[in-house]
């Protein structure tokens, strides 16, 4: 920890984090959404608490045409942020 409390690596893993969950929906975007699906789920192992890659898991899965787990995976990321607005 530093004088201020903040430790400087966890701010550099949530930038890590964030970035990986910024390409997993470049992926998603250009249609590569198995892979856009591998690296979301990378980024929710590190740390579950990563509601943006959450939130992208049902937009992938539902261009999966798998209608039902992308209710599933949607109805987890209104639990984990309810106030949150969808990407």
């Amino acid at each position: 920890m530093t004088l201020q409390g903040i430790n400087p690596h966890d701010n550099l893993r949530a930038q890590e984090l964030a970035g990986a969950t910024g390409l997993a929906n470049l992926f998603s975007v250009q249609g590569s959404f198995q892979e856009a699906r591998t690296r979301a789920e990378s980024v929710l192992k590190e740390d579950p608490s990563q509601i943006s890659a959450q939130l992208l898991l049902p937009v992938v899965t539902r261009n999966w045409e798998n209608l039902q787990a992308a209710l599933q995976e949607a109805q987890q990321a209104v639990q984990m942020a309810p106030d949150k607005p969808a990407p």
